[in-house]
């Protein structure tokens, strides 16, 4: 039996089988509250940016020295002279590959633990960043932490080999020597062994790091449709203040994020909703998709968003791949998916005008779902536009709220249970 909050977030995500577990569940919840704190069905988003940030093997390299000579002096309660060179040489060794090899072994358990832990949509983001670096420059995230690991294991193993020597230096002035000679080959050692990952690394999590994050706690509405259909202008036309630009590894093209204050629960509080374009989708086989499709996807698969379809129909989007018949299919394909969805059809540039027998295919593909006709350029419906989108961000709203209501109920519930015992 699967939570009930995730059980209720199902109902944006998944078929019509789910929707109807809403209206029973509704009359048993406590009245909607302002959100307090992130959807706890799933991790929140923003992980990749607690990866960790690894530094160069030359950096790790001085760091590790420096604290090995500041932690490890000459034992002068040891009196006898070859032996106390013998422990100075063998400890300063030891504290160095101790010093070198601590980050590495952090970095592998950290990455490992942070990509296991993943939102979702932000897995999707992870794994479309890693295959851009594979095909661009044949680097594979799990080589990378493998090469990573196997140049940690073989600096502490040839480190042990040389304490053991640096411990058999018939006397001090050799044990002294040899420590010298040793440690200088150690550090480039390291260097030859975990400089190349390191560096990949680097560059891969400079990627991972730079992603950006979508708030879950926020209700929030993804404008999909063809390429060049006028998407990110809507968002610019709706949003309060200046939108941001999103830029994800493995597109040149970045995402528009926008937001609207909006009030909620019947006026008791406002926040801030998300109104962002997506990456142009194409009508073709999911199979044939690049990355770029990969994303919008996964934000309509992942996360709990209401949907402004966008669509140019004047045969003037300058885009090959975005002829009315493919847009209109690629509609009807797209909401066959997402039947659930709180959903607003828009035709944009309607000021370069539309075919009428155009329209009507149109209307008999949107069905009962809300059509508006807006121009940014003109002004034309945008306040309609503004209208429908305060709609369906306020049924997304309803549904977070069940969640939060829910989730914590159950924590109150749990919380007594304890108490009781």
């Amino acid at each position: 039996m699967l939570p009930r909050p995730l059980l209720l977030l199902l109902v944006l995500l998944l078929p019509p089988m789910f929707s109807s577990l809403l209206p029973s569940l509704l009359p048993s919840l406590p009245p909607p509250r302002p959100p307090t704190r992130l959807l706890s069905s799933f991790p929140p988003t923003g992980q990749l940016r607690s990866l960790p940030a690894l530094r160069p093997a030359s950096e790790m390299l001085s760091t590790a020295a420096k604290a090995s000579y500041k932690s490890v002096r000459e034992d002068k309660s040891v009196s006898n002279a070859r032996q106390r060179a013998r422990k100075f040489g063998a400890e300063r060794v030891n504290a160095l590959a101790q010093g070198l090899c601590t980050p590495l072994n952090a970095a592998t358990k950290r990455y490992g633990s942070v990509l296991r832990g993943l939102h979702p949509f932000e897995k999707v983001v992870a794994d479309l960043s890693v295959k851009t670096r594979v095909k661009r420059d044949g680097v594979a995230l799990g080589d990378i932490l493998n090469d990573l690991n196997d140049a940690r294991k073989q600096v502490l193993s040839e480190s042990k080999d040389m304490c053991v020597r640096i411990k058999a230096a018939p006397t001090a002035r050799e044990s002294l020597e040899l420590f010298e000679q040793l440690e200088a080959e150690l550090k480039e050692r390291y260097l030859s062994l975990a400089s190349p990952p390191v560096q990949k690394l680097m560059g891969l999590q400079k990627d991972l790091r730079s992603a950006p994050s979508i708030r879950l706690d926020a209700p929030a509405c993804v404008l999909v449709g063809s390429p060049n259909v006028g998407k990110s202008s809507i968002v610019t036309a709706i949003s309060s203040g200046t939108p941001e630009i999103n830029n994800y590894p493995f597109t040149t093209r970045g995402m528009t994020l926008g937001h609207v204050s909006k009030a909620f629960g019947g006026g008791r509080y406002t926040q801030q909703a998300q109104i962002m374009d997506s990456p142009g989708l194409l009508n073709r086989p999911d199979g044939e998709r690049n990355e770029m499709e990969a994303l919008t996807m996964a934000s309509l698969k992942h996360l709990p968003t209401a949907v402004v379809y966008v669509m140019d129909l004047s045969g003037q989007s300058g885009d090959a791949c975005s002829s009315i018949e493919d847009q209109l299919a690629l509609r009807e394909e797209t909401r066959g998916r997402f039947p659930k969805r709180p959903w607003v059809d828009v035709m944009a540039k309607f000021d370069l005008g539309v075919d009428e027998e155009v329209m009507e295919r149109a209307r008999a593909v949107c069905g009962s779902d809300t059509i508006v006709e807006v121009s940014v350029h003109t002004g034309q419906g945008m306040e309609e536009l503004k209208g429908e989108v305060d709609r369906i961000l306020e049924e997304v709203r309803s549904v977070l709220d069940v969640i939060d209501a829910r989730r914590v109920q159950e924590e109150e519930e749990k919380a007594e249970l304890e108490n009781a015992s």
